[in-house]
């Protein structure tokens, strides 16, 4: 029997394996035997990079479906360069603003390096930050790169090449210290792309414009894929975000901006594809605190594409994908309408690229540039809109109490008295409410536990016993509940609260006391200098540091429940306190440190405030004790 099973087993694989070549891997081989004799430039030589300015000629700038005239101006020669021929020109093109440093690729035309300087007056030593994230392990041709142009002929024919060749350029410095690179393509099936950049100074928008040439004479071009036009891309990701945990992973997002809303439409695995179609007026791809968008000008898009391919998954992420050391790189595609190119004319499709930090008043002057609302972009996420308005008027107090006191670690503890202040008569009338309800309950207990005792066996009666001694003594059933309401008002500030400080982007590198960055760990002490950091058993967590706030967060969250009055005081429910005193703290142990100020102020004062609502509910029966002896 075994002998018939492995028998049976090797012939089912022999066919299997027959009919893999023969119908998969044959034909694989034969069309990329084909595609490799029809593009010879892809398995050549690699790029030579270089930063020395190229000679070619500037092409004109294109309007609106123009007819092309037969001049070098438009075709920059009579016979354009082949792909191969162009091959050893690639070079890199460095371009420094006031703002930011972006290096580009000849190779498509493509940006591989876009460093931002985040220069926060009174911060200094910041380091600029990468927001085209780097994979050492590829070559450059089988990366990735931002603003690809993506589009297909008559739903069919798909041009790749214009994202791989070597593109001519000209670079151009004006007066007003703008620089303009145009970069013009070799000819690829009787079509010619022409991609332009204007950077300015101190501009967060970079103006980028495509051109689609049709140099053939007798057919036009139909820009159609699925009733989508030409698609520019931005991706994988922004940023090398690397997330503390799974929470951080939710702020990862591909976005896109309407009239009415900021969505996102993110992917559910390799190879899948979300998409949005309408009238899109911005889309791009987010983190906690940065945003890369494509802004098309003046006329809308007509659908948002998000993507994540395979390829750009980091080796450590293909078996499990989302996993701690970085974030999925997401891409998302714009497509404008479908369009036709008529011969010997060209379309100009005009854009604006944003890269830069998710800080309100920014958004908000790079929204007036294009007339689209950026800043609907923060706290996107919010349930409901009144969160995100809550959210929205914590931040503007915020920064303002910073640029009162100069320090975001001040402006958190003084917002933190604050908001204490403001809920303090509904929170103090809640914990009179809660205090006296457990004093009264108290008293009751010697009876509840009698009962309890006599009726072990027969819970409806117990219950019944429960009610009557209850209806005797004045005490409602659900008075513990009555005590908890004015303070459930507080939990929506708390988790507004919550979300704005673990995503300001101004907390970053805002230092206090001994932080330096209050949007990561405080770091008293660091571990790894002293070769003593480990992992915590089963759940896997490495601690490189020793952190201050967490541990004074927990003191003061036990010491906040010895205050806090229960009905009884049994050993479980004194363990489960205890227990919640050590679970939070290392659960949240490398949460920003700027969360952890907010919450040892508030339960430093919570803990007084309920102290001195304890002392106030003993005192009144004491005082009608004595009235009635007198």
């Amino acid at each position: 029997m075994e002998q018939r099973r492995f028998l049976l087993f090797i012939a089912v694989t022999g066919i299997a394996y027959a009919l893999f070549f023969v119908f998969v891997w044959g034909p694989y081989q034969k069309q990329l035997n084909e595609y490799r004799k029809a593009h010879p430039e892809e398995f050549g030589r690699r790029d030579t990079t270089t930063t020395s300015p190229l000679t070619a000629a500037a092409a004109t700038t294109p309007t609106l479906r123009t007819e092309l005239e037969p001049t070098t101006a438009t075709r920059p020669a009579e016979q354009p360069p082949t792909i191969a021929a162009a091959e050893s020109k690639a070079t890199t093109i460095a371009v420094q603003t006031n703002l930011y440093r972006v290096v580009l690729t000849s190779r498509g035309g493509r940006p591989t390096s876009w460093r931002y300087f985040d220069r926060v007056p009174g911060r200094a030593g910041v380091e600029p930050i990468e927001m085209i994230p780097r994979r050492d392990d590829l070559a450059e041709r089988e990366r990735e790169l931002p603003l690809e142009v993506v589009f297909k002929e008559s739903n069919r024919v798909e041009y790749p090449e214009f994202n791989t060749s070597v593109y001519e350029h000209q670079i151009t410095v004006s007066d007003d210290g703008s620089t303009r690179i145009v970069f013009v393509s070799p000819e690829v099936r009787q079509l010619q792309l022409v991609k332009t950049y204007q950077f300015r100074p101190d501009d967060y928008l970079t103006s980028f414009q495509v051109v689609l040439r049709n140099l053939g004479e007798k057919a036009p071009c139909q820009v159609n894929d699925d009733e989508r036009g030409l698609g520019i891309a931005w991706g994988p990701g922004v940023r090398q975000f690397q997330p503390k945990g799974r929470a951080d992973l939710r702020y990862v997002n591909t976005v896109y901006g309407t009239a009415a809303r900021v969505g996102h439409a993110k992917p559910t695995k390799s190879g899948d594809e979300k998409q949005y179609r309408g009238e899109v007026q911005w889309a791009g791809v987010t983190d906690k605190f940065f945003l890369a968008a494509v802004i098309p000008d003046r006329t809308k898009a007509a659908a948002v594409h998000s993507l994540l391919r395979l390829k750009n998954l980091y080796p450590q992420e293909k078996g499990r994908r989302g996993g701690a050391s970085h974030a999925p790189p997401f891409t998302v595609v714009l497509y404008n309408d479908k369009f036709a190119v008529a011969p010997r004319h060209q379309v100009a499709l005009d854009y604006q690229i944003f890269v830069g930090p998710k800080r309100p008043a920014l958004l908000r002057e790079v929204g007036q540039k294009v007339d689209r609302d950026l800043s609907s972009v923060l706290f996107y996420l919010s349930m409901f809109r009144w969160m995100r308005a809550l959210k929205l008027g914590l931040m503007h107090a915020l920064n303002f109490l910073h640029s009162l006191v100069g320090s975001y670690g001040m402006a958190i503890v003084i917002l933190t008295i604050l908001i204490r202040i403001v809920t303090h008569p509904i929170a103090h009338k809640g914990m009179k409410m809660q205090a006296k309800t457990m004093a009264e309950m108290q008293k009751i207990k010697p009876l509840l536990d009698e009962v309890n005792k006599k009726y072990k066996g027969d819970a409806a009666k117990r219950n019944q016993e429960m009610m009557r001694l209850y209806k005797e003594h004045g005490i409602s059933p659900l008075a513990p509940l009555r005590g908890c309401l004015p303070m459930l008002i507080q939990i929506p500030v708390f988790f507004a609260l919550y979300s704005l400080l673990n995503q300001s982007i101004d907390l970053r590198g805002a230092s206090f006391l001994w932080i330096d960055d209050l949007s990561g760990p405080d770091k008293l002490v660091d571990l790894t200098q002293y070769g003593l950091a480990f992992s915590i058993p089963i759940v896997g967590w490495r601690v490189t540091s020793v952190n201050l706030l967490p541990i004074l967060m927990g003191v003061s969250q036990h010491f906040m429940s010895k205050l806090t009055p229960t009905p009884t005081r049994d050993a479980s429910q004194k363990q489960m306190m205890m227990m919640f005193a050590i679970f939070f703290p290392v659960l949240l142990y490398n949460f920003p440190s700027g969360l952890f100020i907010y919450w040892l102020i508030n339960n430093v004062w919570q803990s007084t405030h309920q102290l001195i609502a304890n002392r106030i509910v003993r005192k009144k029966p004491e005082g009608k004790a004595a009235a009635a002896k007198a």
